[in-house]
């Protein structure tokens, strides 16, 4: 056994210094496992329990870091400590993002109750089919404070002209989010607590109109919904629905044959604006800007219109992520772009693998849910 003990050490620690340049890939890896760890417990751990885990790692890479040259164990130990510190800080991200987006989640159905909020989001279900909302900064009849969800979402049953950041008045029904119909099954709950929604429901009546829209929040919002309307004024029926889910992210209007057409044929991925349509922007943004100077000649001959062009296509895909909301997908995609935009800025290589990790080492510090 004690023999089996030393080939199996003697091989861990041949695999540790045949990866020892390549830590920084496996750093997301390793968060990930932390998250995992932390996701896979039956019960909420104490606070102070994720505060210990990232501490102590961090002191464990800060006693090994000036030996990490002297030997080839002192340098393993760097690593192992670098790796145990890694998975701390995911356990302690992922209870630190539970604990900030916590929302009360209803535990049986409510209503008709009266429902006051500000619209965050409106998201167009086709023509005819009304709407659906989201309401944050909740006032509801009947609940106490400490029991209101942060965010709830609820179907219009008509097309009522409701804008993002009005603050409105609606009698409706509402209902805890669904678990899952079975065992492996897409959790509605776990994605409706990390998005902040504590219900769901539909409106009886026409919504009540208490304040006006404005803000930062408003314009992206209205921004999005002028797009989207007029995407499917220019392009009528099924083919509008979906070009408007390519453009803008708005799905709410695609038929269900359609998507279930998208499903069958694997192209379902393609109506989540990620890597190919931040791509696409920044593509024709860093081609046409540099095509139009490259045409000036003083500006070509004296000029560094390749950076210029970068930073001009950063912009625009910077805008573009906050017109269509900036999800998951999109960010990591946004993150990878600009990754390689600034690369060309500062004459680096723009592909690597590095790009890769990083842009998943972010996403998954800032969404461990994901």
């Amino acid at each position: 056994m004690l023999r089996l003990f030393h080939k199996l050490y003697g091989f861990i620690i041949q695999e540790v210094s045949l990866q020892k340049n390549s830590l920084f890939l496996w750093s997301p890896f390793f968060l990930a496992i932390g998250i995992a760890i932390y996701f896979m417990l039956r019960v909420e751990p104490p606070f102070i329990l994720g505060f210990s885990f990232v501490l102590g790692g961090l002191g464990a890479v800060l006693a090994t870091y000036k030996r990490r040259h002297e030997v080839e164990r002192r340098r393993v130990q760097f690593v192992f400590a670098h790796l145990f510190f890694l998975m701390a800080l995911g356990f302690g991200t992922a209870q630190v993002r539970t604990a900030l987006v916590y929302t009360p989640l209803l535990n049986k159905a409510l209503g008709p109750v009266d429902v006051i909020g500000t619209v965050e989001r409106v998201e167009p279900q086709g023509i005819g089919q009304g709407s659906r909302i989201i309401l944050r900064d909740l006032d509801v009849e009947r609940l106490e404070l400490e029991q209101t969800p942060r965010k709830v979402r609820l179907k219009l049953r008509k097309d009522e002209g409701v804008l993002s950041g009005q603050r409105i008045k609606v009698l409706a029904k509402l209902n805890p989010p669904s678990a899952p119909v079975s065992p492996g099954a897409f959790d509605f709950q776990r994605y409706a607590f990390f998005k902040g929604l504590g219900a769901v429901g539909f409106i009886y009546n026409q919504p009540e109109i208490l304040k006006e829209a404005s803000g930062l929040s408003h314009f992206w919002a209205k921004t999005r919904e002028r797009l989207s309307q007029r995407v499917e004024r220019q392009l009528k029926g099924r083919q509008g629905a979906v070009a408007n889910a390519l453009m803008t992210g708005q799905r709410g209007s695609i038929a269900k044959q359609d998507i279930q057409a998208m499903r069958d044929a694997g192209l379902a991925h393609l109506l989540a604006i990620s890597g190919m349509h931040v791509g696409m922007i920044v593509g024709v943004l860093f081609f046409f800007s540099r095509l139009f100077m490259a045409a000036i000649p003083n500006m070509a001959l004296y000029y560094p219109i390749k950076k210029y062009a970068a930073v001009f296509a950063l912009v625009g895909a910077i805008l573009y992520t906050l017109i269509v909301g900036a999800t998951i997908p999109t960010q990591r995609a946004l993150m990878m772009s600009g990754l390689v935009l600034i690369a060309i800025m500062l004459d680096r290589t723009a592909i690597s693998m590095r790009l890769v990790a990083l842009a998943a080492f972010v996403v998954l510090l800032f969404s461990p849910e994901s």
